[in-house]
């Protein structure tokens, strides 16, 4: 199986906004059988102190075809956690599943404390593993009471600013180093929020958020799209015939970024005018 993956669609919602291929482009080949979905979840007991880790869990098991998961978890110090996870079965009527592990006081994730874990999957087909995947996680809670945001039980003051990825050099296309540049620069500054103005970023920039610890607003690819900019533009914000448009990418950003615990806001767009899209938008992030 080939596949191929980019990420700018902005232009769809705005023609104003002009894309390329800007960022990396992967051919990845996978067996007929593998995992199509690897994402974990967590939430602490009222004290804070042990915690569950959802796991949703997805392959591309069709008709008879079967197959089974076997997952760990790693510490921050690269040791394999003792624990009690079971195998997962899949089959084609089956072919998504979530389930819920108990960790007992684990190393919390926050700006000032970025521990990470490592979730691994490994999928095995007729008892011969075909295929190893790792997502890094971190074990943090968010609550929002009245105008405060509390993150594992302790509130957080958010000094922040706006990114856009871009440098006088290499324009929109960054290297990794320059990425990493501007994470450890915002550290250095005592900045612990980054908005990524006005679209998602390279899941490398949410990577160096969740090693060095930044908190994320992930923008939605929408932008300017209630046609001030342009007279001659039709608003499409509240148009059905854009819903696919306007649901698609941001699913598709939530999918995608939805395990890194640096993320904490997803915006449903920028500079526009409030309508039924985005409406859509507002109640599937609540789901």
């Amino acid at each position: 199986v080939l596949r191929v993956i980019t990420e700018d669609r902005s232009r769809e919602l705005n023609p104003h906004c002009r894309g390329g291929l800007i960022r990396d482009v992967w051919l990845m080949a996978l067996p007929e059988i593998h995992i199509t979905r690897l994402h974990g979840e967590t939430t602490f007991d009222d004290e804070y102190k042990d915690a569950t880790l959802k796991v949703m869990l997805g392959t591309s098991c069709r008709g008879k075809e079967e197959a089974e998961v076997e997952l760990k978890l790693i510490s921050p110090a690269g040791e394999e956690m003792e624990m009690d996870i079971p195998v997962v079965t899949f089959d084609g009527l089956c072919p998504e599943k979530e389930i819920e592990i108990k960790v007992e006081s684990p190393l919390k994730w926050d700006a000032e404390h970025p521990w990470l874990y490592t979730l691994e999957a490994r999928l095995k087909v007729k008892g011969e593993v075909v295929e190893k995947v790792q997502r890094r996680i971190g074990f943090r809670q968010i609550k929002i009471t009245g105008n405060q945001m509390y993150i594992n039980g302790q509130e957080v003051k958010l000094r922040g600013v706006c990114r856009h990825e871009i440098s006088p050099l290499n324009g929109r296309a960054l290297t990794r180093e320059l990425t990493e540049r501007d994470v450890k620069l915002f550290k250095e500054a005592n900045i612990n929020y980054i908005r990524t103005s006005h679209y998602p970023p390279s899941e490398y920039f949410l990577d160096l958020c969740d090693q060095y610890g930044i908190y994320v607003q992930e923008d939605n690819a929408a932008a300017y799209v209630d046609g001030h900019m342009d007279k001659q533009v039709k608003p499409t914000q509240s148009d059905p015939g854009y819903y696919d448009k306007y649901m698609g990418q941001f699913a598709e950003m939530i999918e995608r970024d939805r395990s890194h615990p640096s993320v904490i806001i997803w915006s449903l767009g920028s500079e526009c005018t409030w309508g039924s899209n985005f409406r859509h938008l507002y109640h599937y992030a609540k789901k």
